[in-house]
């Protein structure tokens, strides 16, 4: 979905007219929300840093909110770094790719298009009518803002299964 249609989908939901400031305010917000109750949401990017000496710490990007992994140049996962402030540290030289959890660039203009993946367009959506209708109808409010919280819970749980489909889990023999 577009930017423009969550609009007309939360105009549909409160039956009542959204303004371009307050549609935005709210997106912004429930974005905000979704990344921070559930990893799974978050944007993850890939960047990679060479260490020449391990006393050295490399700063990470702006914003970033945690690493998801480090792998070597081989593809190995690796835990052999510290994390201290907004810098990382390794324990060998080599080459790392980081995977560094950043949060979604806000929304400024109708034309924007959202980063947020397009699962939770629609609960977006409900929590900008349950936001609107906190002033006019606090039933149907609450109402949306239950919508919103279950739905984005199961797209998270979807999304989370749907990244993990080749794990497999071993079950361990039954001895009789």
């Amino acid at each position: 979905m577009t930017v423009r249609e969550i609009l007309a989908e939360a105009m549909s939901l409160s039956r009542i007219p959204i303004s371009d400031k307050d549609f935005l305010d709210n997106f912004n917000r429930a974005v905000f929300d979704i990344e921070n109750k559930h990893d799974i949401a978050k944007r993850v990017v890939k960047r990679a840093v060479v260490c020449d000496d391990i006393r050295e710490e490399y700063p990470l990007t702006d914003g970033c909110m945690g690493i998801q992994r480090v792998l070597t140049v081989d593809g190995y996962y690796t835990t052999r770094y510290i994390v201290r402030e907004n810098n990382i540290m390794f324990d060998c030289k080599g080459v790392y790719f980081l995977y560094e959890k950043l949060p979604h660039e806000r929304i400024t203009a109708m034309n924007d298009k959202p980063t947020i993946s397009p699962a939770y367009h629609y609960s977006i959506a409900k929590y900008i009518a349950s936001k609107i209708l906190e002033r006019t109808d606090l039933d149907s409010s609450k109402s949306f803002m239950e919508d919103y919280i279950l739905e984005t819970e199961q797209m998270s749980a979807s999304l989370r299964k749907s990244i993990n489909t080749g794990r497999r889990i071993i079950k361990a023999p039954i001895h009789r």
